[in-house]
Parts: structure tokens; C-alpha cells; sequence
């Protein structure tokens, strides 16, 4: 067996191991973003239902930094009613090493 012929497995195996890598930081910061907007949503009396990472950032979109990380979510109030909103979650500066979230609600 020559040398190089192991070069594109080992190629391939860098590159697989670099995807998983990347995917589970991905999910890291989601579920950091998330916690983030479930304790802001409990400290204003509401309870998440669902929260999904947003690509293009919603209403954020023009004033958001990559350090930061945006969600779009449905949240319950105490009396019921379902509301749809976008979150930003994390310092302009300091990322989600900062516990900060601005919520924007959809209107009605």
C-alpha cells in the first residue's frame, strides 16, 4: 500500500469529525439562547412553548452582531393566550456570555 492512498479517508474522517463538531456547538448556543428566554419569559410571567433558531434574526436583522443569537418563539401568559415574538439574545459585545434578551412581540 502506498502512503497516500489512506490521504482521502483521513481527509474524510477530519471533515466528518469538524461537521459533528460545529453541529453540537450549534446546539450548545440554541440551548443557552433558550434558557436565556425562558428565565426572561418567567420573570415576566409567561411560559416558552416553542423556540426555534433564526437565521435571518427576525425583526434583528440590520441590528445584530454574530456574537449574538436570535429566536423566534411562541410563549403562553398566565391567562392562556398563545403569543408569537423574536428574542435577541446575548450582549452586542460579550455574546451569550452576557445575560441580556430584547423580546419583540408579533402583532395581533
Amino acid at each position: 500500500m502506498e502512503n497516500g492512498q489512506n490521504h482521502p479517508a483521513v481527509v474524510l474522517l477530519v471533515l466528518g469529525m469538524l461537521g459533528v463538531l460545529i453541529w453540537q456547538i450549534q446546539v450548545a448556543v440554541t440551548e443557552r439562547g433558550r434558557s436565556m428566554l425562558r428565565r426572561w419569559l418567567g420573570r415576566n410571567s409567561y411560559h416558552l412553548l416553542e423556540a426555534k433558531f433564526s437565521l435571518l434574526g427576525g425583526p434583528f436583522w440590520w441590528r445584530r452582531s454574530r456574537s449574538q443569537l436570535t429566536l423566534a418563539f411562541v410563549a403562553q401568559s398566565p391567562k392562556g393566550t398563545r403569543r408569537k415574538g423574536f428574542a435577541l439574545c446575548g450582549n452586542w459585545f460579550l455574546g451569550l456570555w452576557r445575560e441580556e434578551v430584547v423580546v419583540e412581540w408579533e402583532t395581533e
